[in-house]
């Protein structure tokens, strides 16, 4: 047998000498890569739009809660001259905003202007010292307070809503209210509106 028929076959050589299933799992692994890349890319600006959008609408959430305060600060006035100063100081120094105009409307007509009256309360007085809370001097006495009513109040003294201006001390409708809620006031109790010590007012 000759030489050349002893010598054992070699196997064909890989182009460039790179194993086919080497490169194919490269290949793959790449692929896994970039694709968990690309949704992570993805997840994340997703992430970022939300997170955009959630503080937007917390912005304009906090701007319209700040705007509706100004507009309860401006309606709960004692007068509606204060109510229109504070509103035209808002719109001019842009804290608030007027797209459509309403409120410049309102200004135009004092009628439409939706002041909110106020709350305060009447004092019922007695001469007699009986069933009394404490006395104000020159035998007057306190026999109690009704709070809580719409109204304003003018330095200490409050004027309940429809008796603005008006002396309810010799008003029967407030006898009758201060008799029946005290009874020992025996018909001889009457009312005033010297409370705005229980405000703050001075």
């Amino acid at each position: 047998m000759s030489e050349d028929n002893l010598t054992l076959q070699q196997p064909a050589s890989r182009p460039w000498g790179i194993d086919l299933t080497v490169l194919a799992t490269i290949f793959a692994a790449l692929i896994a890569f970039f694709g968990n890349l690309a949704v992570t890319a993805m997840q994340a600006r997703g992430q970022l739009e939300f997170e955009t959008i959630k503080n937007r609408n917390q912005m304009e959430m906090e701007e319209k809660k700040h705007q509706s305060a100004l507009v309860d600060k401006a309606i709960d006035n004692e007068d509606l001259e204060t109510t229109k100063k504070l509103f035209k100081f808002y719109l001019e120094t842009c804290l608030l905003t007027d797209l459509d105009g309403r409120i410049d409307k309102y200004l135009k007509d004092d009628k439409n202007i939706p002041t909110r009256p106020s709350k305060g309360a009447i004092s019922f007085y007695s001469h007699s010292l009986a069933g009394s809370s404490y006395s104000v001097g020159q035998n007057i006495y306190v026999m109690g307070i009704i709070d809580g009513l719409k109204g304003q109040y003018k330095g200490r003294i409050f004027q309940p809503e429809g008796y603005e201006n008006q002396d309810i001390s010799s008003n029967q409708d407030f006898k009758n209210q201060c008799n029946a809620r005290f009874p020992s006031c025996n018909n001889g109790c009457w009312a005033g509106g010297d409370t705005g010590g229980f405000y703050g007012y001075r």
